[in-house]
C-alpha cells in the first residue's frame, strides 16, 4: 500500500479533460456569440446608414419617430426569424448525423430536445433586435433637412 489516493481525487483526475474540453467550449461559444453580435450590430447598422435619406423623407412627411424605429426594427427582426427558421430546420435534419456519430460525446442530449433548438433563434432574434435598435434611433434622432441632404 504505497499509492494510496482519496476516490475524489481520482474521479477529479479522470473528468479533468472533461472539464478543460467542456471550458474551452464554453470560452469559443461566447467568443462566438461575441462575434456574431458586432457582425450584425455592423451589418445593420450600415444597412440603417443606407436607408438615412429614406428615414428623414419619412419624418419630414410627418412619419411618427417610434414608427419609423418600430419599422426598421421589425424588418430586421422579419429577416433574423426567417434565418433562424432556415437554421432550425438545417439543425433538425443534421441531428440524425450528429446523434449516429457523437452519442458518446453527447451524455444524455436529444437530438430533438426543445431547449437546444429554440435558445439558440431566440438569442439570435433579441441580439439583431438590439443591434438594429441602436442605428434605427441614431438614424431617427437626425434631423430631416439633414438626412434628406444625406447620401
Amino acid at each position: 500500500m504505497t499509492d494510496i489516493t482519496l476516490q475524489s481525487t481520482l474521479i477529479d483526475n479522470t473528468l479533468m479533460q472533461d472539464k478543460a474540453l467542456a471550458l474551452l467550449s464554453a470560452f469559443f461559444s461566447t467568443v462566438a456569440i461575441v462575434l456574431v453580435i458586432v457582425g450584425l450590430y455592423g451589418v445593420l447598422s450600415y444597412g440603417v446608414t443606407q436607408r438615412t435619406r429614406e428615414i428623414g423623407i419619412r419624418l419630414a412627411l410627418g412619419a411618427r419617430p417610434l414608427r419609423v424605429v418600430g419599422l426598421v426594427v421589425s424588418q430586421i427582426g422579419l429577416l433574423t426569424l426567417i434565418g433562424s427558421m432556415i437554421g432550425l430546420a438545417g439543425a433538425l435534419s443534421g441531428s440524425k448525423y450528429f446523434t449516429a456519430y457523437f452519442t458518446t460525446l453527447l451524455y444524455e442530449v436529444k437530438p430533438a430536445d426543445v431547449r437546444n433548438l429554440v435558445a439558440p433563434p431566440t438569442g439570435l432574434i433579441v441580439a439583431a433586435a438590439i443591434a438594429g435598435l441602436v442605428p434605427a434611433l441614431r438614424a431617427m434622432r437626425v434631423s430631416p433637412t439633414t438626412a434628406l441632404r444625406y447620401k
